[in-house]
This record gives structure tokens, sequence and C-alpha cells, in this order.
């Protein structure tokens, strides 16, 4: 399959709303001098908090909002784009899903007999052949949500911006569409921006991550850079409960969070500012001959590096880094 190379710059967006309301006059700055790029062949997340000025950035990408200043530029010039927006709302709920992917395959340029192979040929991808007779209003909202990406898809575009692709899905249909999205970057040669409030999609099929707050862009970097320039010396440790309760006076000395006891077992989790509370944490296990199950080095998790760049605290007992300790 030809490379396309599609691609989107933003270059300072500024777009403030006025309300007028009686014996006042409002303003809110939603965008405050957004620039970023989408590069091409990649995945990149568009993440912030409520209110930080994402869904007015997409929506003057798609021009459906004019900025006060700035602009978008999305090379080449006229480039198809695959869209889906808040969920499932594009589609006919009392068409079929095939006949949602006709509609919209003709609506953008390809002959019916062309909507339709090329309707059933997604719809399979996607394990929906079995359905593509039956209206959209009967399927499971996870079917719903792979019908409305395969409309995106239809006309078989570059460059698709998908808005929360898989919200509210069950997991093993959450998986099959991050799957997909990674295949269509890789395999397909797409350019791609989602926008998600879950921090391990965003985390699991992105490449790279633009992060906005208050209107302003306050990272844009490659979520693997991310990682290592936020890595920090935390570890995790599964030791016995008798041994925690043994070592635990002077281990607790160390930065850390206790995270979970199951099953005669203690997880921890040590949260060491530099190398030398590092050594200093090893010191103290060999002096205490401290016997554990499980020591390792903890990878920092994207989520807690948007907390920090939006300055939002991580909630109190919150648990991050690792999974549930098995049984």
């Amino acid at each position: 399959m030809e490379r396309s190379g599609a691609w989107i710059e933003v270059r300072g967006l500024r777009k403030t709303f006025r309300t007028l309301a009686p014996f006042r006059r409002r303003e809110t700055v939603a965008l405050d001098g957004v620039s970023f790029t989408v590069p091409p062949f990649q995945v990149t997340a568009f993440l912030g908090p409520n209110g930080a000025g994402k869904t007015t950035t997409i929506k003057v990408i798609l021009g459906l909002v004019l900025p006060d200043q700035g602009e978008v530029r999305i090379e080449p010039l006229g480039v198809a784009m695959g869209v889906l927006l808040e969920g499932v709302r594009n589609l006919y709920w009392r068409l079929t899903a095939l006949e949602n992917l006709i509609y919209f395959g003709v609506l953008r340029g390809l002959s019916r007999s062309q909507a339709q192979s090329r309707g059933m040929e997604l719809l399979s991808d996607f394990d929906l052949a079995g359905h593509a007779h039956r209206p959209v209003s009967t399927l499971s909202r996870g079917m719903q949500q792979k019908v409305a990406l395969a409309v995106a898809l239809v006309n078989d575009p570059p460059l698709l911006m998908l808005d929360e692709p898989t919200l509210g899905l069950d997991i093993s249909s959450a998986l099959a569409i991050r799957a997909r999205l990674r295949q269509l970057a890789e395999q397909e040669g797409k350019t791609i921006l989602i926008t998600t409030h879950q921090m391990d999609v965003a985390e699991a099929v992105a490449d790279r991550v633009v992060i906005i707050n208050h209107g302003r862009v306050v990272a844009e970097e490659r979520v693997d850079e991310l990682k290592r320039l936020f890595q920090r010396s935390d570890l995790e440790l599964i030791l016995p409960a008798g041994e925690w309760e043994r070592a635990g006076q002077v281990l607790g000395q160390f930065p850390h969070r206790q995270l979970e006891r199951s099953g005669g077992r203690v997880r921890v989790r040590f949260e060491l500012p530099d190398l030398a509370g590092f050594y200093d944490l090893m010191r103290a296990m060999a002096e205490l001959r401290v016997e554990f199950e499980r020591l390792a080095q903890l990878e920092p998790k994207l989520e807690e590096i948007f907390l920090q760049f939006v300055g939002i605290p991580r909630p109190v007992g919150a648990v991050g880094g690792a999974g549930q300790l098995g049984g």
C-alpha cells in the first residue's frame, strides 16, 4: 500500500468565547496559543482534563469552529479524513450496519457496489459480518462502536480523527479496537489523532502525546521519551508479611506506599527520588537480610506523568505502577 504521508500542523490557535448577559459580559479563553504537530504514520493522543480546550481544538481542526487567531495546516491539501466524534452518534440507528456503511461510503465518493464490498470487508475485519443486516439500534454498545469506526474507515482515508474510540466498551471490544488502531498506523500507514480520558488506552496505542491544560499545550513528546524523562528510582517489593513486620520499621523510613496485603504477602512501592536513595535502601535490606519474592524497578505510567503536567494531585490511596497481586 502506498503511504500518503498525511499530517496535521496546528499553529498558534487562539479562541475566546464571549457571552452577553444582563449587566455583564463574560469571556472564556478556550485556546491560548495552541500549537502542535500530528506526524504521519503514527498515533498521536491528544490529552487534557475537562475544560482544557481539547474539544475546541478538534472542532477548529475540523472546520466547525473558527479561531480568533492561528491556523491549521493539513497536508496534502484536500486529503480525505475519517472522523469519529462522540462515540456512536454519527450512525443512523434505524439503518443496518451494512446500510450505514453503504450510505456513508457513497456520500464519500464510492459507488454503491464499492461501498457494499468495502463495508462487508470492514465488518468482517471487526468480526461483525454475521450482524451486517441488523439495525444498529439492536447491536451492543461495543458492536456499535466498531460500526462507527468502520464508517470512519469506509473510504480508506489516510488521516483519522477519533474521539474517545474505546469509551464505554467491554474489555474484549476495547482490546480489539486498540489492536486495530495499532494495525492501522503500523501496517496501513494511517495518521491517527485520538482524544481519550483513558490513560491506559493512550499508553497502549499512542506513539506520542500532546497534553493541553487551560488552553495551552504543556507537553508534546513521544511516549517512550516522556517515560525516560520521568523515570525515577521507584521499586516494587513483594515479601512475606512476617518479613515486613520484622523489617518494616527500618524500611518504612524510606518514602513508600503499602499497596496491598494478600495471601500472606505484602506489596510495597518505594518512591525514591534518586539513585542515592536506591543504594541506601539496598544497603538496609542487605543488613537486615530481608527475604523477598520480588524486587523490580517500576516504569512510570502515562497517567502519573499526565497528572504531573496538569497539576492534579494523585487521589489518596491510588495505586500505580503494577497490576494486581496474584494469590
